[in-house]
């Protein structure tokens, strides 16, 4: 498989359209659909980019392994670090602010937060109910 098939793979099953991932990833839209199309070359901080937000290796990116996480093929002792979740700018800062806050602010942003949620999904899943299944 193509490295653009294994990325439009990946953000398919992600749910994602190709401008979601794009604005994920700080990439032009038309950018990513030639990389998906294969008429254009990733690039190393793309590739960079994708492995962390997807959580898999480069290798399995570029079609080399067929395993997702191969880790155990890596010497770089940072191979073993769990996925990071690439963030928009406002999330960004979001958490900025969150980790200047007391603890008590904290918890009163994250009930804040709860309420908001409640409103817009009232269909009584919440996010923990989501993060457990």
């Amino acid at each position: 498989m193509s490295v653009g098939n294994i990325i439009m793979s990946l953000r398919e099953d992600s749910d994602l359209t190709q401008k979601e991932l794009a604005v994920k990833l700080e990439i032009n839209r038309s950018v990513l659909n030639r990389i998906e199309q294969g008429t254009r070359p990733v690039r190393d901080d793309e590739l960079k980019k994708m492995s962390l937000f997807f959580g898999v290796s480069s290798d399995y990116l570029l079609g080399i392994t067929d395993t997702p996480n191969a880790a155990g093929n890596v010497s770089d002792a940072r191979s073993a670090d769990p996925p990071r979740r690439i963030l928009s700018p406002s999330h960004a800062e979001l958490h900025r602010i969150i980790d200047r806050l007391p603890e008590d602010e904290v918890v009163e942003l994250l009930a804040l937060a709860r309420m908001k949620d409640k409103r817009l999904h009232p269909s009584g899943s919440t996010v923990q109910d989501e993060e457990i299944s």
